[in-house]
């Protein structure tokens, strides 16, 4: 089956600027299914927790795998699976069902997953029991794969822990797929419970950019009769704006890093025998001055001898780069006690300027790349739009941001600049639960550039 998961994971969803986080590489490999066949079991959560929209998802899910496999396996006018090959619907809810034992016809699999309905408490105990048991009593040499759809999560039955390890010493090997339910995937779980090392037996089957699935299914297709992979070399270059401080050895072969910004794993042999998968962890830092979400990678190259095929996803960081400058206090509360049984309660809020009855505008800007030791002049000019577009003044404000002392240019985040909006001006139309539409726009200029005429002398600090 060549190539099966080509997975990239990070240690964190956000990092400060100048923070550190780690990556894994992971990949699973396996023989050639003419030569090597496997018993596959597709076990599947059918508890009230996947009730609707999950449940349409993960059957959705199993048939891409399904449709993947026959196109790898099924020969001749029968459409069966060659080779010996088998595979099996189990589903789990209060408890665990075989709802199609192992067989290769990929019709009697399809049928299986299209009858599925939710509903009952979810014991993944039970289900990774009943589908051990099943491919334990296959009587077979092939060897042994569970593909487990689940969130991780339990209510029912015994902390499914026992019965994973009983799965892995019978020699099964175990892919968790995390899906979508009522709650996030216990991911953490997952990794707990997926054969090791877990990044390369995890899949996540989600629409983001940390989602693997769609990668396995991609690998699978292209590799599907490939007999594993010789010759592995994994190149990973990470964007500029982040630096690869170390990396740790891999559970399978060796990794060199060149330079600051690019590693190469090397394996000699995986999966041309057994099953088998490999990770590699390596630390990054963030080195650049910019917030925002950040992809981590510049670029990933896979290479062996049997032209394998392996994407890579590419997961995205939030970085936070920004010093929080908020130039306005809030007001002054006025604390009132209303005694027990008192209907009337009587409050003196002081004296406000300016106040007048109407909305308030709160605009945030950030200012990118601002260096160390520089004032920033910021002006905000608000205006409203009337129905035929005619723009009406509502207010400026300049303010003097603060300069920073931090080591490098870096973004600062200027929160709250409050702007009253009356309803009862003269040219406002809207009532007060009326719409309205405003413009805003930011002017923004460094006050210490240090720049003066020829002629000038700087003047002393």
């Amino acid at each position: 089956m060549g190539i099966l998961t080509s997975n990239k994971y990070i240690s964190s969803t956000t990092v400060e600027c100048g923070g550190e986080f780690q990556v894994t590489l992971a990949l699973s490999a396996a023989p050639d299914l003419a030569n090597v066949p496997a018993d596959m079991a597709l076990l599947i959560d059918v508890s009230n927790s996947v009730s609707g929209a999950p449940l349409t998802e993960i059957k959705a899910s199993a048939t891409r795998l399904l449709n993947v496999l026959s196109d790898r396996l099924a020969t001749g006018d029968s459409g069966l699976y060659c080779c010996g090959n088998r595979a099996a619907v189990v589903t789990y809810a209060t408890d665990g069902t075989v709802v199609q034992g192992l067989t290769d016809d990929p019709a009697l699999l399809q049928a299986a997953v299209d009858s599925l309905t939710a509903g009952g408490n979810s014991n993944l105990s039970a289900g990774i029991t009943a589908a051990a048991d099943m491919l334990n009593d296959g009587n077979t040499g092939n060897r042994k794969v569970m593909f487990i759809f689940t969130d991780g999560r339990y209510n029912a039955g015994a902390d499914p822990a026992a019965a994973v390890q009983s799965a892995k010493d019978a020699g099964i090997i175990l892919y968790f797929i995390a899906v979508r339910s009522s709650e996030a995937a216990d991911l953490e779980a997952i990794d707990n419970w997926a054969t090791s090392p877990s990044s390369a037996y995890v899949i996540t089957d989600f629409d983001t950019a940390d989602g693997t699935f769609d990668n396995f299914l991609t690998n699978l297709g292209n590799n599907g009769l490939i007999t594993g992979s010789t010759g592995i070399a994994v190149t990973e270059e990470v964007s500029s704006e982040f630096t690869i401080l170390s990396a740790s050895a891999p559970t399978m072969g060796t990794v060199t890093v060149t330079g600051q910004q690019t590693l190469t794993w090397n394996i000699p042999s995986l999966g041309t025998d057994e099953w088998q998968g490999a990770a590699l962890t390596f630390n990054v830092r963030h080195t650049g001055n910019r917030s925002g979400e950040r992809e981590v990678d510049a670029s990933i190259a896979f290479t062996d001898n049997e032209s394998n095929e392996a994407t890579f996803n590419n997961p995205v960081i939030m970085v936070d780069c920004g010093q929080i400058v908020y130039p306005e206090p809030c007001p002054e509360p006025v604390d009132v006690v209303s005694e027990a049984c008192e209907e009337l309660i009587t409050v003196d809020a002081g004296t406000l300027s300016l106040g007048l009855m109407g909305r308030i505008a709160q605009v945030s800007v950030t200012l990118a790349n601002v260096c160390p030791g520089v004032r920033v002049a910021l002006a905000v000019v608000l205006t409203e739009l009337d129905d035929e577009g005619t723009e009406l003044q509502r207010g400026m404000r300049t303010l003097t941001i603060p300069a920073h002392n931090f080591d490098g240019c870096r973004d600062i985040r200027v929160e709250c600049i409050n702007f009253v909006l009356p309803e009862d001006t003269d040219d406002t139309a809207a009532s007060a639960c009326g719409q309205r539409m405003f413009r805003t726009r930011v002017y923004a200029n460094v006050i210490d550039s240090g720049v003066l005429c020829c002629n000038q002398e700087t003047p002393e600090q």
